[in-house]
């Protein structure tokens, strides 16, 4: 099994994030700052803890990024549970979760076929369509 523990190379505050276990974590700083790496880094914390891989979602703005973040995890977790990790952009993680709430009926009306879902948009659906694991699974 590839070494799951934090990098030493971290900083305090990346560090902190990466040991943070408990709920979803928002990891904002600007280009070349470490980013990718504390997020990989938490993404093994979460799975040595005992939280299935399939279970979390990595987002990100570009799907080089995007990319990226899934060529580091299966670098990290090793290739067999990479077809288990979720990294997307923030539009596909919206363009799913507008077709998963629409397919059960969990949209207004007018939101039937969007052609953007904006943000704040996603974190409503988040919130209010109840996803569990097994959703989860069917969104892929």
């Amino acid at each position: 099994m590839p070494d799951l523990k934090p990098d030493n190379h971290l900083n305090k505050s990346q560090l902190e994030a990466a040991k943070h276990i408990h709920g979803p974590a928002l990891v904002v700083a600007g280009p070349g700052t470490g980013k990718t790496t504390t997020l990989v880094t938490r993404f093994g914390n979460l799975v040595e803890s005992g939280i299935a891989p399939e279970s979390i979602i990595t987002v990100t703005h570009t799907t080089a990024a995007a990319e990226e973040m899934k060529v580091r995890l299966t670098k990290r977790l090793g290739s067999s549970l990479r077809h288990l990790t979720n990294s997307s952009t923030i539009h596909s993680l919206a363009y799913r979760l507008d077709r998963f709430a629409a397919k059960r009926g969990l949209l207004p009306e007018a939101w039937q076929n969007p052609k953007v879902v904006q943000n704040y948009e996603v974190a409503k659906l988040l919130s209010l369509s109840g996803i569990d694991n097994d959703d989860h699974e069917q969104m892929k």
